[in-house]
């Protein structure tokens, strides 16, 4: 999923490469793996029968998917406290332990704030190719997800209304080598939750703002 939308292996293809999503790969080991209870991890699997070296280091396949969805209600707002088993994470995660999460002296009584909380990753992705000792392959990923609310400003009057608070998710990995490989490879990143201001929903400007999203509906 990439917010409410489906994603499925069309939005991956490129010319050139083979596309497919599987969530049993050949090899896969994750008994000492942290999944999210009830999840089964996917795997993105991309094929080609040649690679071109390229000296400009731009991407031979690269993918960016966007998007973005507007509401009237906070209450549709993803998850970015708590993203795991709630919106889209990079899994298997090894080793690893999800970052305490540190409430803080929020900005304003209408928002609950918290410390970034952020913490190292690995995870394991399967890469298998042929070339030259000298050949350098470099594979990332980075998921981010964020909420930001901006309350239009009504005519003809002076604005009181919640601007530009906003919160963040973001997971990643990174893998280089030089070279060939052909197996299991474990992938170095970061894991980051808690990143700034969360609705106050007990304030009465957002009891304001839920009240006239439900009349609009």
């Amino acid at each position: 999923m990439m917010g409410p939308v489906p994603l499925d292996k069309t939005q991956f293809a490129r010319q050139n490469f083979t596309i497919d999503l599987v969530q049993s790969p050949p090899g896969l080991n994750t008994s000492d793996a942290y999944l999210v209870p009830g999840s089964k991890p996917w795997f993105l699997k991309v094929s080609t029968d040649r690679i071109d070296p390229n000296p400009s280091e731009v991407p031979e396949y690269s993918v960016e998917l966007v998007n973005s969805t507007d509401s009237l209600s906070p209450a549709v707002f993803i998850n970015t406290l708590y993203p795991l088993g709630n919106v889209s994470v990079i899994l298997p995660k090894l080793d690893f332990f999800p970052p305490y999460r540190q409430q803080i002296t929020p900005r304003s009584t209408e928002w609950i704030e918290y410390a970034p909380a952020r913490t190292h990753q690995t995870t394991v992705i399967l890469v298998d190719y042929s070339s030259s000792p000298t050949a350098r392959v470099q594979i990332r990923s980075h998921l981010l997800g964020f909420n930001v609310w901006m309350e239009p400003i009504k005519p003809n009057t002076v604005s009181t209304g919640i601007d530009g608070g906003g919160n963040e998710y973001q997971d990643s990995y990174m893998w280089t080598a030089t070279g060939e490989s052909h197996g299991w490879q474990r992938a170095e990143g970061m894991y980051g939750s808690s990143n700034s201001v969360y609705p106050n929903f007990s304030h009465p400007r957002w009891q304001e703002i839920i009240s006239a999203a439900k009349q609009g509906a």
